[in-house]
């Protein structure tokens, strides 16, 4: 497989070069949705006091796949049996998504990212690549802030929560969801998202099924609305924290993280690589799902793994 340019960047280097990947045709890695989910096993594990849900096919390095907010595992489906060709692939429903419960109501992406290291500990995964889209992206970066020392590397997709200036994600809210942003959702505005966005509705009754209620999303909404309107950010002194290989994969049409905020992300990261998909929205790995797996995988081959036996780490934490 081609091997795609990812800019590089380290603490250290005064000047860091940005090299955005122009992508004139596509590029195909033999990765086929047919029968995606099929070929792995569905099994149920306890963690942080959850029942999660996930799917799990291949041997080797672990690399957890977190799905972004709204969706289930389902969404690795085109991903995962490629990616098992070369790791141990394990892809949770998050809490109170798909079929993992949620007793306790509450949902964060602290707590996310505590779900996440308990799913890990639970299943005697050490090292695991933690890879996230969306509300996984920012629990990925949660985690390596964290817990510098858990992951192996980490993957961000469609999310650099690094900005103040909330201005463009809530657009970007307002856009998907065609309501006005508050910190919590009302009925009514429940009952607009049902008439203005029919579909995402019913996709969103066919993903999650919890006691056989076709009305939980409206729940689901609820509980998750409160941290979608107020994400907050992080800081440099946070992501200083973060010295595992971070691979920031995000469309540059992304309605939600603007690509100045990824090259912002990008300068904190003491080990940073960028990715930018050309005409790619949020929903990147749908737009353009060869140059999103492309991508994805390259890191994941040449970067990731490599550090399993790396380069040792000198004192400040950086790989020599």
């Amino acid at each position: 497989m081609k091997h795609l340019r990812i800019q590089h960047s380290k603490s250290h280097i005064k000047k860091i070069r940005l090299s955005v990947i122009l992508i004139i045709i596509g590029i195909t890695v033999g990765i086929s949705s047919a029968g995606a989910l099929e070929s792995s096993v569905e099994r149920f594990v306890t963690a942080n006091g959850l029942n999660i849900r996930y799917h799990e096919q291949g041997t080797g390095t672990p690399l957890i796949l977190l799905h972004g907010g709204g969706l289930t595992s389902k969404m690795w489906e085109a991903f995962i049996p490629y990616a098992a060709k070369h790791f141990r692939v394990l892809a949770p429903d998050t809490r109170g998504h798909g079929l993992t419960n949620n007793p306790d109501g509450k949902f964060s992406y602290q707590l996310l990212a505590e779900d996440t290291i308990a799913f890990a500990e639970a299943l005697k995964i050490e090292k695991p690549i933690i890879c996230g889209y969306s509300d996984g992206g920012i629990t990925a970066v949660t985690v390596a802030k964290n817990h510098p020392s858990f992951p192996r590397a980490i993957v961000t997709c469609g999310a650099a929560p690094v900005s103040e200036n909330l201005t463009h994600y809530i657009a970007g809210l307002k856009l998907f969801f065609a309501i006005e942003v508050n910190n919590t959702l009302s009925d009514k505005d429940l009952d607009t998202i049902a008439s203005e966005r029919p579909e995402m509705v019913k996709k969103y009754q066919f993903l999650h099924q919890q006691n056989n209620d076709p009305q939980y999303w409206r729940t689901l909404m609820k509980t998750v609305w409160p941290q979608w309107a107020s994400p907050g950010f992080y800081n440099a002194q946070d992501i200083s924290q973060i010295t595992v290989p971070t691979l920031i994969l995000l469309g540059d049409r992304d309605e939600f993280f603007q690509v100045e905020d990824a090259v912002k992300l990008l300068r904190m990261l003491p080990d940073g690589y960028l990715a930018i998909g050309p005409g790619a929205s949020h929903t990147f790995f749908r737009d353009k799902p060869e140059l999103f797996h492309s991508l994805l995988f390259d890191f994941l081959l040449n970067k990731a793994i490599s550090n399993e036996n790396s380069n040792s780490i000198n004192e400040n934490g950086r790989s020599l």
